[in-house]
């Protein structure tokens, strides 16, 4: 048995147990306290219990998703009325561990036109924990059926976009609402629903709305 001196000058004796084990007691504490024979990550009946010191300060590195998905328009130009669904249902694949909770920051919309069409306002996006069971399709009512609630999380309301020459662009920030994806999902959902009534420019248009979200 060999004696050393810890950081406040006590007395620390070390030995080893019958496998080889190195086990030190720390005079003055009661117990003893059995170190790792290697190091690497161990489960938790392998590990030290270590009680940080009170002022102690810990930095935590959250992690961001991203997640983008593009909706084309069926290949006519059909007018859509206020409440319509753009493009049926979304899927924002990757936005956040399995199952897990995380808060969305940002969403924004891209389309993919060269000018606002007549009519054309703002958008609404409401998202899902899983799939909606109603299925809505391009240019039906949106509508929150009782098969739906208890997947619904909310809406995030997006401005009337924003002609950038050959795209269109609106954005939402700081949206900080924290969502719970569903048990054995990475993914969100959503319907895509227009304000206001327009014609569409084209057929077959892009739409591409993002999600971003950190992880709690």
């Amino acid at each position: 048995m060999a004696g050393a001196r810890d950081f406040d000058n006590r007395q620390t004796h070390i030995r080893t147990d019958p496998f080889g084990r190195v086990i030190t007691t720390l005079a003055g504490v009661g117990g003893e306290a059995q170190l790792p024979a290697s190091l690497g990550t161990k489960p938790a009946a392998q590990s030290i219990s270590i009680t940080p010191a009170s002022d102690a300060l810990f930095t935590l590195s959250p992690t961001g998703f991203r997640s983008q998905t593009v909706v084309t328009r069926p290949a006519n130009v059909t007018p859509y009325t206020a409440g319509d669904v753009v493009g049926g249902v979304i899927a924002f694949a990757n936005i956040g561990p399995v199952g897990g909770h995380v808060i969305l920051t940002t969403c924004d919309l891209r389309i993919d036109i060269s000018a606002v069409p007549a009519g054309m306002t703002s958008f609404r996006l409401h998202v899902y924990s899983a799939t909606p069971p109603s299925a809505l399709a391009d240019n039906a009512v949106w509508d929150l059926p009782a098969g739906d609630r208890s997947a619904y999380i909310g809406f995030i309301d997006l401005g009337t976009p924003a002609d950038l020459g050959s795209t269109l662009f609106s954005q939402v920030d700081s949206i900080n609402r924290q969502s719970k994806l569903g048990a054995s999902e990475t993914a969100l959902y959503g319907y895509l629903v227009t304000a206001t009534g327009f014609t569409p420019a084209s057929n077959s248009e892009a739409y591409a709305p993002c999600l971003r979200s950190v992880a709690l």
